[in-house]
């Protein structure tokens, strides 16, 4: 099931997973952008070189503290933010976890000389981590760039409570991050190029929104177990799954 990403670093690898499977009976496809409403105001949507190209630029005209939240398992996004902090004269310091997952030897401990210098650092921190922001005390100039981390925006919950501590300590807010999921007109793309017997959206809240010409679409429905020649056959009514006996917790008589 190919999460492509036509737009991150490596469209290279993309293009020749495509050309590998051509022809193949069944293409799972994950399909999350599929029915996506757009967003109000519009977001831009970035590749990761012109994240990582943001960030950098973000660390160099920063007056203040610079703090981002990303994940350290996109270990790539995290590198090109070392390299601009380096080339802004910024050392990046990530929370123990992270920095772990991320590979990088930078972690936060004390929080002195960051509080002292804020414009020599910056800070990779979590929504978990937002009240060190009341011993960091961020100067006027400081920013906040959301690059990828929790919360996941408008729609969790957790985005009005960010937004809280961000206002309370008066630091600007920006979002910058390129979704890890397949753009529709790539989803469309990765289709044609393998040009499978029969197609199956997953992961998706509109499956039945991919349509491509020449390529049919499987739409499953929930509760049937299905085999693989059910999909190539395009049988919608497979076995069903056995229902699931519950224990009462009484015991027999006897």
């Amino acid at each position: 099931m190919p999460g492509h990403r036509w737009h991150g670093l490596h469209p290279e690898l993309t293009a020749r997973f495509a050309e590998e499977v051509r022809g193949a009976d069944l293409l799972i496809q994950e399909g999350v952008s599929l029915g996506h409403l757009p967003t109000f105001p519009p977001q831009p949507q970035l590749s990761e070189d012109e994240v990582i190209a943001e960030l950098g630029r973000a660390a160099r005209e920063t007056q203040g503290l610079l703090i981002v939240n990303c994940y350290g398992m996109n270990r790539e996004r995290v590198a090109g933010l070392a390299e601009g902090c380096a080339a802004a004269g910024r050392t990046l310091l990530m929370e123990p976890r992270m920095g772990a997952l991320a590979g990088w030897p930078g972690v936060l401990g004390s929080l002195e000389a960051v509080r002292q210098r804020p414009r020599d650092y910056c800070l990779q921190l979590g929504f978990e981590s937002l009240p060190l922001l009341i011993d960091l005390q961020p100067p006027a100039g400081s920013l906040y760039l959301h690059s990828g981390g929790a919360p996941m925006g408008p729609m969790d919950p957790a985005q009005a409570v960010l937004e809280a501590w961000l206002a309370r300590f008066g630091l600007e807010y920006r979002v910058l991050t390129s979704s890890g999921h397949s753009r529709v007109p790539d989803i469309v793309r990765m289709v044609l190029t393998v040009k499978p017997r029969v197609v199956l959206p997953v992961h998706s809240r509109a499956p039945e929104a991919l349509a491509v010409s020449g390529v049919p679409s499987f739409i499953p429905v929930a509760g049937p177990v299905y085999a693989v020649a059910d999909i190539l056959a395009k049988r919608t009514t497979a076995l069903s799954r056995p229902a699931v006996r519950r224990r009462s917790g009484r015991r027999r008589p006897g």
